[in-house]
């Protein structure tokens, strides 16, 4: 910066190309970087911020350290600690710390400067920004010294660092074990590369081998092929302006080329490279370093470097699962998309290398503490005891269970760092487990906890893992039948009326289609008897004829649905009770003035006073499930009141008798935290995973399938047969008789008209014109009527 600052304004013009060894930001949209001509042979330093912030979003800590070199511009370095500020911010990750170290620091400088960093709340995620190698190899044997590189510490450092990582040497390798970095990825398989490289193995090692024991490997970095790079596009220029150009044809030509370099594509935009980098995932582990994936722009984390860099995907990266995933949806990439990255940064060895096997556990740095078992506090005189029993054992000790504890057990084994903790009793009042939470007596609070506003005051809660309302519960009432119409219940108004029209319709049109008019059903009296006889299938006379045998059949078998329907429904109804609650809502109860009952302890008995307007006088608290059965058949109280959870585990228990008779809405049951706390965010993570992967211990099958009750049959026995139900059968039946009518009244008109049916006419008398004419119309083979 400070030679930008001494360039003449009479050389503006003169292309100026900077090999710098850290990223850089944009000149010209910085004031940092006033003149155009000036090139920087590195990327936006925006990448490697994304980057950085990815891997730490992956991970899931919540708080890091950032650690910076103030060598550098002072004014650079502040830039780029607000862009990795906002990046981290995105993934609601917290800066714990800031700090800043030179290169002219001596190593009881360093010490102390380290020394300040860690504590027992302290966080131990470092992330070293915009770092020179010389400093982060003092840092890194200073901190091996001070037992900062093992358990529970995590560092992560940019491109600048981990792109030299093949100069080191094995006690820089040392030093560093376990550290996390991304470099910026090229192409090794190049022929150009490996031509290239041989090249420089052979000028390192005549030149420099002797010099530095450290620098024991000649392989080039990205900074030295960028460099190559550079005079490249310089020669490809003047290649291109041949002779007698001037220094802003030169610097236009610079700006304009594009090519294939060593490095990856070259071309400038704005005064950096244009290309998006793409930047390879290590970890060192022994005398070296190793893979673990590749991230790039808009593409997120993936396993395989894919053919085509240039190919577009989602530009969302999703953190899920232990995974970074893009959104895109392209099946025949989706191997490149996904990478697995491991937890817990493991690194192998024996005896020989001196080297154990360990790995680097962040415990609980989401919580801001690390180092230290978690108190968590657990009810422990609560009214339902199947949601969190403490129990005491002179053998064993104090042992907890319930379905609480075994929700919170898999949600801690779902999250992606170890959670260590221990479950501590607390005998008082669910509201004194919240206020131990608020003044940091313990650091988190688990069991049948109700998520309701006035809490969230003093704690921060989880996702619901039991969705909760208020149900009222009331004893049952039995109702017997003792009406002396009860049977006409069992058929609407409609369906009595319905009934008999349809049975005499029928009836009429089968005497009238019936061939044969001597029998004993011509009389109107023997036609409505055998009507009656009809329905109960009692008719001894003979139905002759084909129109009126279909007409009959069809109804008969209308009457057996019917009767069987009736029967049933009948049965039904006079045999067996019908349940009603007691009170029907809770304005009954008031009129009432009746007593209700809750937990002891209980936000419930709030919530009855404050909203459900129900008189603190009225409201008994009861210690302990079976006390409620008591209370009921005693008459103390009318009605019970508890929570959707443990309503389901009373009814479970006792499902004879009881039924709900009001619900209220309310927030669930869930786990509570100090509020700011990040774990909260991490649990409710965990309890959402667990619900979608349908892994969530479930109450009905946990718990309620544990006791054998069988609810008593109900029936109710008002809900009476309507017409509907026949409807296809009426529609059958009387169909089938219209049409028979409909062909024996056409039988008769034919018969009429061609054989029987004639008309008399005397012609008037001519004397008397007024005379009326007298017509005489004989019919013949028609009934009776």
């Amino acid at each position: 910066m400070q030679l930008m600052s001494e360039i003449n304004t009479n050389f503006i013009d003169i292309p100026i190309i900077s090999l710098p060894i850290a990223a850089s930001l944009t000149p010209h949209n910085n004031n940092l970087f006033p003149h155009p001509s000036f090139i920087q042979m590195a990327q936006n330093i925006t990448f490697h911020i994304q980057c950085t912030a990815a891997v730490v979003a992956h991970f899931q800590w919540h708080k890091v350290t950032l650690i910076y070199d103030i060598t550098n511009d002072m004014s650079f370095n502040m830039e780029a600690l607000t862009l990795l500020s906002n990046q981290l911010g995105a993934f609601n990750v917290e800066i714990d710390q800031i700090s800043s170290f030179s290169s002219s620091y001596t190593e009881s400088m360093i010490e102390e400067k380290l020394k300040s960093l860690v504590g027992r709340e302290r966080n131990k995620v470092f992330i070293l920004v915009q770092f020179s190698i010389e400093l982060a190899k003092l840092l890194f044997h200073k901190a091996k010294e001070m037992n900062m590189m093992d358990n529970g510490f995590v560092w992560i450092v940019g491109d600048e660092i981990s792109s030299h990582l093949d100069s080191l040497g094995s006690s820089t390798f040392n030093d560093m074990q376990g550290v996390i970095g991304f470099r910026t990825y090229f192409d090794r398989n190049k022929d150009s590369f490996k031509k290239f490289r041989s090249k420089f193995q052979r000028k390192y090692v005549s030149e420099y081998d002797d010099e530095d024991e450290e620098m024991t490997n000649g392989e080039p970095t990205i900074f030295a092929l960028r460099a190559y790079d550079a005079g490249w596009a310089v020669a490809l220029a003047v290649h291109k302006l041949q002779a007698n150009f001037s220094n802003k044809q030169l610097l236009k030509e610079i700006l304009r080329i594009e090519f294939e370099g060593l490095s990856g594509k070259i071309g400038v935009k704005n005064g950096v490279l244009m290309e998006p980098p793409t930047f390879e995932i290590i970890y060192v582990v022994g005398k070296s370093y190793k893979g673990m994936g590749f991230w790039r722009e808009k593409v997120g984390f993936f396993n395989n470097m894919i053919e085509n860099n240039d190919q577009e995907m989602s530009s969302s990266i999703i953190i899920h699962g232990g995974r970074s995933r893009s959104s895109n949806n392209n099946d025949d990439n989706n191997n490149n998309v996904v990478l697995e990255l491991p937890r817990f940064v493991l690194w192998e060895g024996n005896a020989g290398t001196g080297l154990i096997k360990r790995r680097i556990d962040v415990e609980n740095s989401n919580f801001g503490v690390t180092g230290r078992i978690l108190k968590i506090g657990v009810p422990a005189n609560n009214t339902f005891q199947d949601f969190v029993r403490v129990c005491y054992s002179h053998l064993n000790g104090m042992y907890i269970s319930g379905f609480s504890i075994t929700v919170f057990e898999a949600v801690a084994k779902n999250l992606p760092y170890p959670l260590l903790y221990q479950l501590v009793p607390f005998n008082g009042s669910y509201d004194g487990l919240i206020e131990q939470v608020y003044t940091k007596g313990l650091d988190g609070a688990v069991g049948d906890i109700g998520i309701i506003a006035d809490r969230f005051r003093y704690v921060d809660f989880t996702e619901p893992y039991l969705v909760s309302g208020l149900l009222m519960i009331v004893k049952e009432e039995t109702k017997i039948w003792k009406e002396i119409w009860a049977f006409m219940r069992t058929f609407t108004t409609t369906m009595w009326i319905i009934l008999p029209i349809s049975h005499i319709f029928i009836i009429s049109v089968v005497w009238l289609v019936k061939e044969d008019s001597s029998d004993d059903l011509s009389g109107f009296g023997e036609m409505l008897w055998f009507s009656i006889t009809v329905i109960f299938y009692a008719q001894k006379r003979e139905v002759k004829g084909f129109l009126a045998r279909l007409v009959l059949g069809t109804w008969l078998f209308v009457i057996l649905v019917v009767t069987s329907s009736f029967t049933a429904s009948l049965t039904s109804m006079m045999t067996v009770s019908r349940f009603a609650p007691s009170v029907v809502d809770i304005e009954t109860l008031r009129q009432m003035n009746a007593t209700v009952g809750c937990n002891f302890n209980s936000f419930i008995i709030r919530y009855l006073n404050d909203v459900l307007k129900i008189p603190l006088a009225n409201i008994k608290t009861l210690s302990g499930l079976d006390e409620y059965p008591k209370a009921f058949d005693n008459g103390q109280i009318e009605a019970a009141f508890f929570i959707t959870p443990h309503a389901k585990v009373f009814l479970a228990k006792y499902c004879r008798g009881y039924t709900t008779a009001a619900t209220f809405d309310l927030g669930g049951l869930g786990f509570a935290f100090p509020k700011g706390s990040s774990l909260a965010v991490d649990v409710s993570t965990s309890i959402i995973e667990l619900i979608e992967r349908r892994k969530m211990p479930q109450l009905e099958t946990t718990l309620l399938s544990t006791f054998n009750c069988s609810p008593s049959s109900q029936v109710d026995g008002s809900s009476s047969l309507g017409p509907w139900p026949f409807a296809g059968l009426f529609f059958l039946s009387g169909s089938i008789a219209i049409l028979a009518l409909i062909h024996v009244v056409l039988k008769w008109l034919r018969n009429w008209w061609r054989n029987n049916g004639r008309s008399q006419v005397k012609p008037m008398d001519d004397a008397n014109p007024h005379t009326q004419p007298n017509i005489e119309i004989q019919f013949s083979n028609v009934p009776n009527l």
